[in-house]
This record gives C-alpha cells, sequence and structure tokens, in this order.
C-alpha cells in the first residue's frame, strides 16, 4: 500500500496510508488526510488512485497546490508521480518515498549576504536597470526594519512596499521562526 508523507509544515512527519480510488486532503476532520495547517484549505485537495497510478485534483482551495514547478488549474486532474513533491499551502506532502532529500529548507535556499552584493554576485545596476523598482524595494523595505519599530508593525510596512512594487501582488505572509 502507498503512503502519503508529510514533509513540511505543521503536520511534518506524518504518514497516511493511500487507499484505492478518491482520498480527499485538507483541514477539515471529514478528509482521509487531515492537515491542520492554517494555510490548507478545508477540502484543498484529491488524490486519486487508479491503477497503480496516482492523479491530484486542487479542489479550489484559498492558497493552491503546487506541483512540478507549477501551480494546478482548479478542478484539472493531473497525474502526480512518486517521489515529486507536492505543496498545498504551505505544508509540503509527497506520494509514495524518495522525495524528502529533494526538499532543502527555504532558509538554505535564500541566504543573501552583504558579502555576495560586495562580491559582484548579485548586480544592482548598470544592465540590471529593468530590475530598478526592484532594488528601490529592496531599499524601501531595509530603511523600514532599520527603523526600530514593533515587529508587527515593521511586517506590515514591509508588505506595504513590497505591494506598491509588485502590483498583481494582493495577498502576503511572513513566518516567523524562533
Amino acid at each position: 500500500m502507498t503512503t502519503l508523507h508529510v514533509l513540511s509544515g505543521p503536520e511534518r512527519g506524518r504518514s497516511f496510508r493511500l487507499r484505492p480510488g478518491d482520498n480527499f486532503a485538507g483541514r477539515s476532520p471529514e478528509n482521509d488526510i487531515r492537515i491542520e495547517d492554517r494555510t490548507v484549505s478545508r477540502n484543498h485537495l484529491r488524490i486519486r488512485m487508479k491503477n497503480g497510478r496516482f492523479f491530484i485534483t486542487d479542489l479550489k482551495s484559498q492558497n493552491g497546490t503546487f506541483y512540478d514547478g507549477a501551480y494546478l488549474r482548479a478542478g484539472t486532474e493531473v497525474e502526480a508521480k512518486q517521489g515529486v513533491p507536492i505543496a498545498i499551502g504551505m505544508s509540503i506532502i509527497c506520494i509514495g518515498e524518495g522525495c524528502e532529500e529533494q526538499i532543502q529548507s527555504f532558509q538554505d535556499t535564500t541566504e543573501i549576504s552583504r558579502r555576495s552584493i560586495e562580491q559582484g554576485q548579485i548586480h544592482l545596476e548598470g544592465k540590471d536597470a529593468p530590475y530598478k523598482h526592484k532594488k528601490g524595494l529592496l531599499y524601501r523595505a531595509s530603511t523600514v526594519l532599520m527603523e526600530g519599530r514593533p515587529i508587527e508593525e515593521t511586517l506590515e510596512k514591509v508588505l506595504d512596499c513590497i505591494f506598491d512594487v509588485l502590483k498583481r501582488i494582493d495577498r502576503g505572509a511572513f513566518v516567523l521562526v524562533d
């Protein structure tokens, strides 16, 4: 019997057996796979096991489902390969074995240091002129961070800076790790 593993999020380390037919994942207790994560919708994802193959469908979830480099269109069934991570909300799940080694911590993938800018690994001028508005965002956000305000107010102002520059973004969240 195939198992679904939760690789990250509040339910990290849990496993669920998948049965033939439809398996539903979400926050609601009525689901076969209950993921208690506020970013996961009550009825988030259907995992259909048919003839040893797996098919996933986003059930019009609030935060969407990300699989194999793209967001799934709600209601569209896509074949899911074993070992390929699936992001639902802020949780990452995996069907079968073999995908845990593909997951890197967010902090490992987002380290940008002052030294990397000074060494020229990150360019902020010259031929990167089309990214001038992003440089402005970085400057405005860093200015807000240096103002010494309470954390909630600071994060709200940083989000405002982001929304001013990235017009297509209408929601955002910060995950604070201690």
